[in-house]
């Protein structure tokens, strides 16, 4: 049954990757329509979410499993919760449209990287609040403790202190086709260039 979701995780993905790619026309958005080539540069220079955007994620993971997302409490989250770290990239074909992977690890003293995974994201720019929330589908695969591949769905939001860098926060449910599924959440700082 698990193993559904994945698959229809990966097609939805492949879906999705095809659509954003066919839409990724840097000049034309719902919010920057076509106009003079002399204005160009200067609404490029102050969107603060940018199309054509590569950036670089550090940050700290937290994940607990399946029982403490459906019963959540500070308590059970302390107990069983599991700190980690990772690192990632994204690239926004436009300000609305981008694709991102990380590796992040939980067992300091096993692998180097737990898990792997990729995302289709799509986020909403607040230019003049500097905030950005966005919404994102993936997958991807558990080295450690157990090798499984999984699927994943989740919200955030990112702030930017300056034009080209910022923090982020989200959250995901992570279904994991041999284990029971989790939450997992990020906190970090995003640099783009």
């Amino acid at each position: 049954m698990k193993n559904n979701y994945t698959r229809v995780l990966t097609g939805g993905l492949i879906g999705f990757a095809s659509a954003a790619a066919m839409a990724a026309d840097p000049t034309v958005t719902y919010d920057n329509p076509p106009h003079h080539d002399h204005d160009r540069d200067h609404d490029h220079y102050d969107h603060v979410f940018r199309a054509n955007e590569f950036s670089v994620d550090v940050f700290g993971t937290g994940s607990v499993g399946e029982y403490v997302v459906k019963h959540l409490s500070t308590d059970r989250v302390r107990d069983n919760g599991r700190l980690g770290w990772g690192l990632g990239v994204n690239y926004f074909f436009n300000r609305n449209f981008g694709l991102a992977a990380e590796g992040y690890t939980e067992n300091a003293g096993h692998s180097f990287v737990d898990n792997a995974s990729g995302s289709i994201v799509f986020r909403i720019p607040f230019d003049a609040a500097r905030l950005a929330p966005y919404v994102f589908v993936g997958g991807g695969y558990q080295f450690d403790p157990i090798e499984q591949a999984f699927g994943h769905g989740g919200v955030g939001l990112e702030y930017r202190f300056v034009k080209n860098a910022g923090i982020f926060v989200d959250a995901r449910y992570v279904l994991a086709d041999d284990s029971q599924d989790f939450g997992l959440g990020r906190l970090g700082f995003r640099f783009s260039f």
